[in-house]
């Protein structure tokens, strides 16, 4: 009996007490490796989409900076057809004796690309607080289509036959030939509604240039119409040789090519309200995005649904340096070549790609710019961190944390940074040398 009951007894409350305690170690234990690596996991999650963001949206930048002056002109104020300077190939029909280089106002002051420095400062005051000062970038060029089309002029219109031109045929093919023309003419406009007036360049069979605004298009299964807006400075739009006195210009009933122009800034911004960040995570006016944004042919902004479009969220820099030929130094490269940093040479960089109106031949001007570098910084969406982290202290513009909270002094909400630099050489403005 007796050793019967000694085979049935169980733990003693020491034995019970061990094991428990050897448990609440394990599993102490376990916890912890699972909150670090759930930790780790979410944090490699957030730097994953910061180096996507960047990536994106530097990718998105260097194609619109590879088509800047395609189609167009870097500077039509000096590449006027009375100018012994310019190649025909680039000239621009110009009145003699005109003041203005163009009958429409609002292109008076057409280029290839013009940085405005520090043009984004005041729309992201907390990047400004961390050591910033993002810039913004106004590039002209044809950012919808890589072709021309032929039609005919007919006073102040050119009629585009699908028989006439296969380019005209591929624009018309799909189900909505009037929807494929505007956005090919007119983007961030929605049929039947007037578009706002948008810019064209024509070329007549002189192989001359003349730059013009659209007031109209309508396309249909047959073609299409592109109809001018009256210019400001009175005649024709298109200048007729009479007109012009020169070998420039196209008659009624002649043949002419007309290509869609667009106008495009690129800027850091404050958010719209439909992306703001959580309120409990971070203030909703502290959160920027770089937005690209189409301008009409006067330089005003397209409203919805074509206003400006976030390229990429929790963007914090962006800044732009350039490459140039510069005609005091010597007319042959590279001995003409300059560069000036976007950091360092800001007045510089003001000075080569002002207004056109505001250049001589033989200067500084925005048609001589031969490269443009670029900056892009992008930041997590969370604060991950609580002190800064200064990678680089002599140069500070290469931040790798963030401050997300003002005054900037003693911040303890810190996120982090990727930035992305790279150069784009703008092919279309390598020949203008005026």
């Amino acid at each position: 009996m007796k050793s019967r009951s000694l085979r049935r007894r169980g733990f003693t409350l020491v034995e019970l007490m061990v094991s428990l305690l050897a448990g609440l170690i394990v599993t102490t234990a376990v916890v912890g490796l699972a909150r670090t690596a759930t930790t780790t996991f979410y944090e490699q999650a957030r730097l994953s989409t910061t180096e996507a963001t960047v990536r994106s949206g530097a990718e998105r930048l260097r194609q619109d900076l590879a088509r800047a002056s395609f189609m167009s002109t870097g500077n039509i104020f000096l590449a006027r057809n009375d100018s012994g300077t310019v190649p025909f190939s680039q000239k621009i029909s110009h009145m003699p004796g005109a003041l203005t280089p163009s009958r429409y106002g609002a292109l008076n002051d057409l280029q290839g690309l013009r940085i405005n420095v520090g043009g984004s400062a005041l729309a992201a005051p907390l990047s400004v607080a961390n050591g910033l000062s993002p810039d913004s970038i106004e590039l002209t060029g044809n950012f919808t289509t890589d072709d021309s089309y032929r039609g005919t002029l007919n006073g102040n219109t050119i009629v585009l036959r699908a028989t006439s031109d296969v380019a005209v045929a591929r624009l018309i093919a799909g189900a909505d030939p009037n929807m494929a023309v505007h956005n090919a003419f007119c983007p961030g406009t929605i049929p039947p509604a007037a578009p706002p007036p948008h810019m064209a360049r024509v070329v007549d069979l002189r192989g001359c240039q003349h730059f013009v605004l659209i007031s109209t298009v309508v396309g249909n299964a047959l073609g299409a119409t592109v109809t001018f807006a009256a210019p400001t400075g009175g005649g024709q739009p298109v200048l007729t040789p009479a007109e012009d006195q020169s070998t420039c210009g196209a008659n009624d009933m002649e043949e002419v090519t007309i290509s869609p122009l667009q106008r495009v800034r690129w800027y850091v911004g404050a958010t719209a309200t439909s992306l703001q960040a959580d309120p409990l995570v971070e203030a909703v006016d502290r959160k920027y995005d770089l937005y690209r944004e189409i301008l009409d042919g006067t330089g005003a902004r397209i409203p919805a649904p074509g206003g400006p479009q976030v390229v990429a969220e929790y963007a914090v820099d962006l800044k732009f340096g350039i490459s140039v030929d510069d005609p005091a130094v010597g007319l042959i490269p590279p001995a003409n070549h300059k560069s000036f940093d976007m950091d360092a040479n800001p007045s510089e960089i003001t000075q080569w790609t002002r207004a056109a109106s505001s250049t001589l031949a033989g200067g500084p001007g925005p048609q001589r710019v031969r490269a443009v570098r670029f900056r892009l910084a992008t930041r997590a969406a969370l604060n991950d961190r609580r002190e800064d982290l200064k990678l680089i202290p002599a140069q500070p513009q290469f931040i790798s944390r963030y401050c997300t909270e003002l005054p900037l002094a003693g911040c303890g909400k810190w996120a982090r940074v990727r930035t992305i630099m790279s150069e784009v050489t703008l092919m279309n403005q390598l020949g203008m040398a005026y």
